[in-house]
């Protein structure tokens, strides 16, 4: 592109030059000068109550007028002005009865299921079906293993995944009676995986309530990421500390923020292989900062839990 063309108060027009190869000319001709394609809205109910739930959730849609205004800016409107109306009506009342949104004095808000959903990009197709699942979850939560904490870390929707239900059963069978807790609480019991295993076609067609849920996970992605080395999950969480060093600083016994936020820079140095007293201040200082934003967290959530009661 040359000039400053559909740029406001630069010009009105500009030169434009497509290059490309001998063997592309056919195309590159066809795409100038041939025959364009008709250009039709994707809005069906479906996508645009998802579409409304993210204008809702974000406040820019607040009233049946906010509605109607960007209904009428939408190239369903203009393509099918006497039926887009009454899809977004239609589609509104879908998030209404499904619980994403409310109206109150004329105003459409939407509510805190509906704020979770847009915010975790979630189908709203689905979303019930997930907190279903996480419901369960906060009743009978099994802690005995990470199984479970994984089976609800995995998106409720995995297209075009085959499942080898055989191989998944032998799995299942090797597993002692408290694990198999997990797969009841998902709801799978072991005779409809049996049934399943033998038979002849095995492929298969923000909410403050969980808050103690939360903690749970954080630990959980913890564990995942650090799974090699457990035990050097906080060392390895201060900025510019590899894998190796913070083998030998475990080793040394600094075991924690906490031993390493006491620690004196020569004596940190000293024990430590190839680390000069300027690298052991600046991980020392690191440690200290750590610990200081997770007193300040604490602090935070403390008040902020005094305020409600």
């Amino acid at each position: 592109m040359v000039g400053r063309a559909g740029r406001t108060g630069l010009a009105a027009s500009g030169d434009s030059f497509l290059l490309g190869s001998l063997a592309e000319k056919k195309l590159l001709r066809d795409l100038v000068f041939g025959q364009l394609e008709d250009v039709r809205s994707c809005l069906d109910q479906e996508s645009l109550a998802l579409t409304l739930l993210h204008l809702i959730g974000s406040g820019m849609i607040q009233s049946s007028a906010d509605l109607g205004m960007f209904m009428k800016k939408t190239l369903l409107y203009h393509q099918a002005p006497d039926t887009c109306l009454t899809v977004a009506d239609t589609a509104l009342k879908f998030l209404q009865d499904s619980s994403f949104v409310q109206r109150s004095e004329g105003k459409i808000q939407a509510t805190s299921f509906g704020k979770a959903v847009y915010k975790s990009s979630l189908d709203p197709s689905i979303s019930h079906k997930v907190m279903q699942g996480i419901r369960e979850a906060n009743r009978h939560l099994v802690l005995l293993g990470d199984l479970h904490l994984v089976y609800l870390c995995v998106p409720p929707i995995l297209e075009g995944i085959y499942v080898d239900w055989q191989m998944y059963f032998d799995a299942y069978s090797q597993f002692d009676e408290t694990t198999r807790l997990t797969f009841a609480a998902a709801g799978l019991q072991e005779s409809y995986l049996a049934r399943r295993a033998f038979s002849s076609n095995s492929s298969d067609i923000e909410l403050p309530d969980y808050w103690a849920l939360s903690s749970v996970f954080d630990a959980l992605v913890q564990k995942l990421f650090f799974a090699g080395s457990p035990e050097l999950a906080q060392i390895l969480e201060i900025p510019g500390i590899k894998h190796g060093r913070a083998k030998l600083l475990y080793k040394a016994g600094y075991k924690s923020l906490q031993k390493l936020a006491a620690a004196e820079p020569r004596l940190l140095a000293s024990d430590i292989e190839h680390l000069t007293q300027a690298q052991a201040q600046k991980i020392i200082s690191s440690a200290k900062i750590m610990l200081q934003e997770q007193a300040d967290a604490l602090t935070d959530a403390a008040l902020q839990l005094l305020e409600e009661v």
